[in-house]
């Protein structure tokens, strides 16, 4: 093992060194020379890796490589692979290219996902098809007409190869026999797979950055927007309902009237929209939204007005609740969408978190500030209400769009 943990444990199995299942001696290149070797052998052969999952078989992404990795399943005592494969790519912005029929809620699930241990399939359009030949994709190698089978990689020897590759590059989990839903999670398994099976790969890589230690979850998804968990692995239905939540945070001054009366309201409409049982509700049922608010210059523990508590009593929602917060530079990454009561609030938001500029904005839809109630009577409360509703639900249409 070298410094920056990467070992390069075979190479070439074309050449006299050992035969065919044999365990040739350890060696050691620099990082670079090794990525560029890992690409040259997958480029018409097989290299074993270990990947953020577990260690995988791969290859470049062509119908030479889907025979490659059936004749090495086979050789496993595996399930025969089936076209389609998985596409393992070094950024969405690749699969991106690709699809270009893809929305923007397809896009935000990727953005939520990747990188990660988590296979998509994606919905494929015939329109596609161009797009998918220049990544150099042919059909039926990650597609099966209807979706591509997709993943992005977190960081690791393996989202080094394929940022370095010049093709796309397609790969399936190392195991041994039908019954091995697991596959191999470390280099001693996958040594023990490779012998059994006497699989010479051209290259059979190490490295020691995080690993899942099980192969990734897939998850379908349609063309608007619903998802299903096909293989579960170690994540179920909760956890990948908590990483595809949204997240709303609206900003005010003290967060004692605007921003808490529009966090009510928000949670209000979700609420209603949820229980309207129409088909897209049952899209949004799969993407929980998450409303809170925080204020630029709060009083910690300030309660909300009470005239704001009535106002949006009176529109028939669950009144705000808690206590003031002082909004941080975290909430505001960690938000997926930001809505501030005016173009000031807007500019200290940036100012204090200039890398949230993407998804920031003031909430009225024309651009307009929105008045501060605070001192006036219960009727500016009560109208303010009602426009603010108007205006988070257009906002919230956007947002699920």
């Amino acid at each position: 093992m070298c410094a920056d943990g990467v070992n390069l444990v075979n190479r070439d199995s074309r050449s006299d060194s050992g035969a065919p299942g044999s365990r040739p001696a350890p060696g050691i290149l620099g990082t670079s020379a090794l990525i560029d070797a890992c690409v040259a052998a997958a480029a018409d052969g097989l290299v074993v890796i270990g990947t953020d999952t577990i260690y995988a078989l791969a290859t470049r992404a062509s119908p030479d490589g889907i025979a490659r990795l059936f004749s090495a399943r086979r050789a496993m005592q595996a399930a025969p692979v089936k076209s389609p494969s998985t596409w393992h790519a070094a950024t969405a912005d690749h699969v991106l290219a690709a699809l270009p029929s893809l929305t923007a809620r397809h896009r935000w699930v990727m953005s939520k996902l990747w990188p990660g241990p988590f296979t998509l399939m994606l919905p494929l359009l015939e329109r596609d098809a161009l797009p998918m030949r220049a990544a150099g994709l042919e059909p039926a190698v990650v597609d099966n007409a209807a979706h591509v089978f997709a993943r992005v990689p977190a960081s690791g020897v393996f989202s080094d190869m394929l940022h370095r590759a010049p093709w796309p590059v397609m790969a399936e989990k190392l195991c041994f026999g039908p019954s091995d839903d697991h596959g191999a999670v470390d280099l001693a398994g996958a040594l023990s797979v490779l012998e059994r099976a006497a699989i010479a790969p051209g290259l059979t890589l190490e490295s020691n950055a995080p690993a899942l230690g099980r192969h990734s979850a897939l998850i379908r998804l349609q063309r608007d927007g619903s998802w299903d968990l096909l293989r579960a692995s170690v994540f179920d239905r909760a956890y990948v309902l908590r990483r595809l939540t949204r997240r709303v945070l609206f900003v005010c001054t003290g967060n004692t009237c605007r921003s808490p009366m529009a966090q009510a309201i928000a949670s209000g409409l979700r609420a209603t929209t949820n229980g309207q049982g129409d088909a897209n509700a049952a899209v949004e049922a799969g993407y929980p939204l998450v409303a809170t608010s925080a204020g630029l210059h709060a009083e910690l523990g300030s309660a909300p007005t009470r005239e704001g508590v009535a106002a949006v009593r009176a529109l028939g929602f669950a009144p705000p609740t808690g206590t003031a917060h002082a909004v941080t530079p975290l909430m505001l990454r960690e938000a997926d969408a930001i809505y501030t009561m005016t173009r000031s609030h807007l500019s200290a938001v940036l100012k204090l978190e200039p890398s949230v500029a993407g998804k920031a904005g003031v909430l009225d839809p024309s651009g307009d500030d929105i008045p501060d109630p605070l001192g006036g009577p219960a009727r500016h409360y009560a109208s303010l209400a009602v426009a603010m509703r108007d205006m988070i639900a257009k906002r919230l249409q956007e947002f699920g769009t």
